[in-house]
């Protein structure tokens, strides 16, 4: 594939995993969004409204009190990306804008729209990196390692090896990416990886940079989402979000967090 390569924004489907990117402040911020399901009908509708170069999504909302209010992307502080990882590979669209579009029948979607409505090859690496400095434990050929995950993306992690005996970085292996809750720990899930690098250093051990595989994106997308939350608000997001849920639909319950600890940053 060829660095020119690039994707349309109406060429973009369900079942790619799309992640929204703000950069406020000097910090920059992910969340996964979900491609919107509507009736044919509703479809055509918007495309007569806004043109067939636009990527439909489920609303983002926030719970507040028992009430549902829509996340508004207004800020004028806030610069404005998405991204859509598939099978092609990893692409990026820059300078757009969200809008919010109402059915006569009440369903509410975000729309977005580019300026430039082709999205170019973007670097896997350059994905939002949380720091993470936890012991946990890699699979290779049934062998466990223990090792120290520096810092994780939805597309890859840095680890250093702590166990006795050396793993073979040309093989792929099995991340058990587990998250801590006080004295207790629990599985966020295991990932396929595999070492794209290594750092030497002196005096110290080995460095290894790695990819994880396309098909982890959209869950680990939530992972890093809730990671970069509890980074801004210095609260536990992770674990508290997965004992209180009782529905799939996480992102509401992202955008509250995100917009409390915003809240608290403007008040400081």
């Amino acid at each position: 594939m060829g660095k020119e390569e690039k994707i349309n924004i109406s060429n973009i489907t369900p079942d790619d995993n799309i992640c929204v990117t703000a950069l406020m402040d000097n910090k920059k911020l992910e969340l996964p969004v979900q491609y919107a399901n509507l009736s044919e009908e509703q479809s055509q509708l918007i495309h007569r409204i806004y043109g067939d170069k636009i990527l439909p999504l489920e609303l983002i909302v926030k719970e507040v009190n028992g009430e549902a209010h829509t996340v508004s992307f207004d800020s004028k502080n806030s610069i404005l990306q998405f991204v859509v990882v598939n099978k092609q590979g990893v692409f990026k669209w820059d300078n757009i804008k969200v809008k919010k579009h109402s059915f006569q029948d009440g369903k509410s979607i975000h729309i977005i729209t580019a300026v430039n409505p082709e999205g170019k090859k973007h670097n896997r690496r350059r994905g939002v990196r949380v720091s993470i400095d936890t012991r946990m434990t890699i699979e290779q050929n049934d062998v466990k390692y223990i090792v120290l995950v520096r810092d994780i993306s939805y597309c890859g992690f840095s680890f250093i090896n702590l166990s006795p005996d050396e793993f073979n970085p040309n093989m792929p292996f099995l991340l058990h990416l587990t998250e801590r809750d006080g004295d207790k720990s629990f599985l966020v899930g295991k990932f396929v990886g595999k070492v794209l690098r290594q750092q030497e250093q002196e005096n110290s051990p080995t460095i290894y940079g790695c990819m994880l595989s396309d098909k982890h994106a959209g869950k680990l997308q939530k992972y890093v989402a809730l990671k970069q939350v509890e980074f801004l608000s210095g609260k536990k997001q992770y674990a508290e979000i997965r004992k209180t849920s009782t529905s799939e639909d996480w992102k509401a319950e992202v955008a509250e967090a995100l917009s409390e600890s915003e809240t608290e940053q403007d008040t400081d």
